[in-house]
């Protein structure tokens, strides 16, 4: 790769990695909270797209008023979600609420084909996707700087909600430890159900912002695949490592599509997954799980 090309390659990831961050969340702060891999963070992150699509174009509200609509909506179906699915399996293995996400990964992706079809939609942008010139001939998008900013706040807010609300604490006990939590008088049920709308709202904003700059298609499901690769990196119990993994994976992603082109993308993404779990199975920022025999 050209050193001339560098200055664009690190704006590309910078967009790349926010939208990366805000799937990675969808992961992290379900798992963080429950033990639970969300193997259907993919179809509410394309749901949510599809929420604002309904209330924005078909509905004819305005995008003010659409998409604290459409957050609202997805949110609302991640607690239900994990109220009418996974909270009956509280004490069972591990593998069964993963096959209850994956089985809700089927039936979501079905229904989305069957109430919108196939077809890809066009989201109408609430504003003109400009292109702005940068030092070294990057340039970036009005899109790209809107979920940059949104990425940010997005984390900001949260890490601010963890660190000062009486909320946001319980939620870390609870995920320290939900028996002991519990005993302290925290009603877990309430935090797990706060930390799958949370999670699922970060999807949704990823979903949107994926639309909004390419094509809205219930296809789109992969991203939340691709999503897990910066999770897993980061580690999985941990928020900041989620966005410190996405900027990890967006740059080798997207260095690997200028060099050798777009059929590599998928496949540079999780092979500096492979590498990394090799070297630091629980991630650069998790925490090691500790067995004693």
């Amino acid at each position: 790769m050209s050193f001339d090309v560098l200055p664009d390659v690190l704006v590309s990831s910078i967009v790349l990695a926010s939208t990366y961050a805000l799937v990675a969340l969808g992961w992290v702060f379900i798992f963080r909270a429950t033990g639970i891999l969300n193997f259907a963070t993919g179809q509410f992150l394309v749901l949510g797209a599809y929420f604002f699509f309904w209330t924005s174009i078909q509905l004819e509200l305005p995008f003010w008023l659409a998409l604290p609509i459409a957050l609202l909506m997805i949110a609302a179906l991640g607690a239900l979600v994990y109220l009418g699915t996974l909270r009956p399996l509280a004490g069972q293995p591990m593998f069964s609420p993963i096959m209850v996400t994956l089985g809700l990964s089927i039936i979501m992706t079905s229904a989305m084909t069957i109430i919108w079809g196939a077809q890809s939609r066009v989201l109408t942008p609430p504003m003109d996707n400009n292109t702005y010139q940068l030092p070294g001939d990057a340039v970036i998008t009005t899109f790209g700087i809107i979920t940059i900013a949104v990425a940010l706040m997005v984390y900001g807010a949260l890490m601010s909600f963890l660190r000062l609300s009486k909320r946001g604490i319980q939620m870390r006990a609870t995920a320290e430890n939900p028996l002991l939590a519990s005993q302290r008088g925290i009603n877990v049920d309430v935090i797990f159900v706060i930390a799958f709308a949370v999670a699922v709202s970060a999807a949704a904003l990823a979903g949107l912002s994926y639309s909004f700059s390419n094509i809205l298609a219930p296809s789109a499901v992969a991203l939340g695949l691709r999503g897990l690769a910066p999770a897993l990196i980061g580690g999985m119990d941990s928020i900041g490592g989620a966005l410190i993994g996405s900027v990890v994976v967006a740059f080798i992603e997207t260095a690997a599509v200028t060099q050798w082109g777009g059929d590599i993308k998928d496949m540079a993404a999780f092979l500096v997954l492979l590498v990394a779990l090799a070297v630091r199975p629980y991630g650069l920022f998790g925490t090691p799980e500790i067995r004693r025999v």
